[in-house]
């Protein structure tokens, strides 16, 4: 594979023990700690406070991280082609599917059903931002972000535009959760552009070339259990890295393959 070069111009960061990207941020650099309590239920300011009650905790966090993320790039919602991966979707939503069809098959909510499709998040995006640009919902296990991110500099560098990727995954719930582990909650985003550009502040080089460093220590986040803790060490990196000292770790694809990831500091 030739190496893929993007560049990174905005990013989105909520869990539930930290708020935003720049408490997170301070977190994987050692400065800040997670918070001790549950932080407030996030509310994207694309959808109605009406919508934001409706709407399961998986699209109003990745509804909220991407107008983080676009915000901190620059960039209108509407204008950008998508990615939005997840391991499970909303595994809340699927439990209480299976248990009412099990017991009142008449008594589905028609509003919890469509929130079940895994590209739930990305059409609430799509529709709450008049955005009519390309979008991908990508499912790939504990590899999910990995993959997300491949499919989303794929884009980037194929169509020289940028491209926005969210990534996100909720605690499991019900006897679902014997068979898909997954504690906390957690989204983040990425804008990602195919040069660099007064709002970058990330290089990031994947490539398909052997990996032979050695995996840094993450921080208590908290979240090394979330379906989407394979995006901590990418996360990690764009905390950390510097100008003069790139980063460079590995995105497993499975076990006998994984993805380079080099990620430098712009400014």
């Amino acid at each position: 594979m030739t190496a893929l070069v993007v560049h990174v111009q905005g990013i989105g960061f909520w869990s539930d023990r930290m708020p935003d990207w720049a408490h997170a941020s301070a977190v994987f650099r050692g400065t800040m700690l997670p918070l001790d309590t549950p932080t407030p239920r996030p509310a994207p300011p694309s959808l109605s406070p009406a919508e934001r009650r409706r709407a399961p905790d998986t699209v109003v966090m990745a509804l909220h991280v991407a107008a983080q993320a676009t915000q901190a790039a620059g960039v209108h919602a509407g204008t950008l082609a998508s990615v939005f991966a997840s391991a499970h979707g909303d595994l809340g939503t699927t439990d209480y599917l299976c248990e009412t069809l099990a017991h009142d098959p008449t008594g589905v909510s028609p509003t919890r059903f469509i929130h079940s499709v895994h590209n739930a998040a990305s059409g609430a995006w799509g529709i709450a931002n008049g955005c009519t640009q390309p979008s991908v919902a990508v499912a790939a296990h504990a590899n999910s972000f990995a993959m997300g991110l491949f499919e989303a500099s794929m884009q980037c560098v194929a169509s020289q535009a940028p491209v926005l990727l969210v990534a996100y995954d909720v605690q499991t719930v019900g006897p679902i959760a014997q068979l898909a582990v997954s504690d906390g909650c957690m989204a983040l985003a990425l804008v990602l552009a195919p040069h660099a550009s007064a709002a970058t502040t990330h290089r990031c080089i994947l490539d398909s070339a052997p990996w032979h460093g050695q995996a840094r220590a993450l921080p208590v986040t908290g979240l090394t259990n979330n379906a989407r803790a394979d995006a901590l060490p990418c996360l990690d990196a764009l905390a950390c890295a510097e100008a003069c000292a790139p980063l460079v770790l590995a995105l497993p694809l499975h076990p006998n393959a994984a993805w380079t990831l080099t990620v430098t500091r712009a400014r």
